[in-house]
C-alpha cells in the first residue's frame, strides 16, 4: 500500500522479500539552512525577478523583495505622496 501510494502505481515484489523490508519514520527535531536570495546577482537581475514576483504574487511578495535587498517602492515604481 505504501508503494502504491508514494511510487504512483502498481509494484510487484516477491513475498520472500517482505521480511527484508522495513518502514522507517524520521522526525526532524531541528533544521538549519542558509538564505542566499540573489546575493550574487546584479541589481538589474534582482529588480527583474522582484518585478515578476510582484506581478505574480502582488503585495505578498514584499518579504522576498526585501530579502533581495530592494524596497517595494523601487520595484513597483510607486512612491507615496
Amino acid at each position: 500500500m505504501l508503494v502504491e501510494k508514494y511510487a504512483g502505481g502498481d509494484y510487484e515484489f516477491r513475498l520472500e522479500d517482505v521480511p527484508q523490508t522495513a518502514v522507517v519514520e524520521i522526525t526532524i527535531e531541528h533544521m538549519t539552512g542558509k538564505e542566499d536570495i540573489g546575493q550574487k546577482w546584479s541589481r538589474e537581475r534582482r529588480l527583474s525577478v522582484a518585478r515578476k514576483l510582484l506581478e505574480r504574487d502582488g503585495l505578498g511578495a514584499h518579504e522576498t523583495i526585501e530579502r533581495l535587498g530592494l524596497s517595494l517602492e523601487e520595484v513597483s515604481g510607486y512612491r507615496e505622496a
